[in-house]
């Protein structure tokens, strides 16, 4: 599968489906993928509807990228109207996640910022010490152990 190569290499997952009725795939795959470098998955094959059901798609075609160690769609929905913005947005991506790690890392920097936003807005309510002093210590527990 696809998923479990990806993750095996340690290289983001481009994700294209299809629906062959539709006249914009007809369209990316005469404009975009001029090679054989991604696999195409139609919304009516079985690994098209799991996918389809999975990340909500409701438009096709629908390109994203997905990390391979989690499943979750990284990248946001891709326009592909024409190949330079097309390559434009995969760049962008790269150039901010250029590995799992780096992404990690700005994932961890985000989640601290908001905890301690929600310490700040806790201190300032009455009856939360409690709630906060606990929030405080899973947080300290989770840099430690190396999971925040």
């Amino acid at each position: 599968m696809a998923l479990q190569a990806a993750r095996q290499k340690g290289v983001w997952l481009l994700v294209n489906v299809q629906e062959a009725s539709e006249f914009a795939c007809a369209v990316l795959n005469r404009d975009i993928w001029s090679a054989e470098t991604v696999r195409e998955v139609y919304h009516d094959s079985a690994d098209g509807a799991r996918i389809r059901g999975y990340y909500g798609l409701t438009s096709f075609p629908a390109i994203f990228i997905v990390d391979p160690r989690t499943g979750e769609e990284v990248s946001g929905r891709l326009k592909a109207s024409e190949p330079v913005s097309f390559l434009d947005s995969l760049t962008s991506f790269l150039d901010q996640n250029p590995t799992f790690e780096a992404r990690d890392r700005v994932i961890r920097s985000r989640a601290s910022k908001i905890l301690a936003l929600h310490l700040r807005v806790l201190r300032d309510v009455p009856g939360t010490a409690g709630y906060a002093g606990r929030l405080r210590k899973t947080a300290k527990h989770q840099r430690i152990n190396g999971d925040f």
